[in-house]
Order: structure tokens, then sequence, then C-alpha cells
């Protein structure tokens, strides 16, 4: 699998990390003036066998687009959100994954780009976790959640105090 057939297949669930990782739902302006970064390894870097994944979550973070236009270079960000705006969606949100070779080890740097229009408010409000989200894709992709009991939690009843 290719990095954009992988990109593709967790598409979804990057785009629920933008809405909380950004915290739309209290400050929807946020989708203006930030990123998602994540952190990747292509597996058959580190390991040969069966990988849950071709490609590990190392971390995510959310960016400014100084930022990450430091790490790039300049144009990557911010995206045009102007259609989107008038037409009264909250904006264009942008995920950029970074696959750089392990530390130590030559080879070179890619970056990839998601965008994820985001036309109406997001259902629902802001998690109170601020690294929930973080750790939810982390483990998703990594293998470590599986979707099903993610599905599980989603729809369980909130605990009792």
């Amino acid at each position: 699998m290719d990095i954009g057939d992988w990109m593709d297949t967790h598409e979804s669930l990057f785009r629920w990390a933008l809405i909380e990782g950004f915290r739309i739902r209290s400050d929807p302006s946020r989708i203006q003036n930030y990123g998602l970064w994540v952190q990747i390894t292509r597996m058959d870097r580190l390991m040969k066998g069966i990988a849950p994944s071709p490609f590990l979550v190392e971390s995510t973070s959310v960016l400014t687009f100084d930022a990450i236009n430091k790490l790039t270079g300049p144009g990557l960000c911010p995206p045009d959100s102007r259609a989107i705006i008038d037409a009264g969606g909250i904006g264009k949100g942008v995920v950029i994954f970074n696959a750089s070779p392990p530390q130590g080890r030559s080879g070179y740097t890619l970056w990839q780009v998601q965008h994820h229009d985001i036309l109406e408010m997001p259902a629902g409000q802001d998690s109170r976790s601020r690294t929930g989200w973080e750790n939810v894709v982390k483990g998703v992709v990594n293998g470590v959640i599986p979707i099903s009991s993610l599905s599980r939690m989603i729809d369980a009843a909130p605990a009792q105090a």
C-alpha cells in the first residue's frame, strides 16, 4: 500500500483528529491558523514481517502555519478557505504527513498533504481531554486500538460518577 492509499484508508480518522485537535467547536477560527502535523515512519524501515499498518504514526501535533512553513518551506500553508467561508462554512483544514528517515540515517523527507473541507459546525462538543485525540489516532493506526472497540466506546453510555 502506498502512502496515498494509506491516507485514504484513514481519511475519516484524520478529519476527526483535525476537528478535535483544533477544538473547532469552541473556536472555528483556529482552522485559519493551524495545521495538523502527523509524523510517520514506514514500517518496512523498522521491522520485517507483518505490521498492522504500512506506516507507523510516531506523533501528532497542532502547529501554526508559520511553524509548518518553517519545516516544509513557504507556500504549503495556509490553504485557501475563502469559497468555503463565503458559503457559510468553517474552512479548509490541512493535515500534513511527514515521513523522515530514522534519526542518524540518510534518506529523503516526504511530505503529503490532505485537505478537509469543513462545511458546517461538527455535531457534539469538544472533548475535555487536550491529548486524547492524539492517543486515539496513534492507537487506531498503529493497531493498538481495534476500530470495533472504538465504536463500542463511542456508542456506550457515559460512566456514572
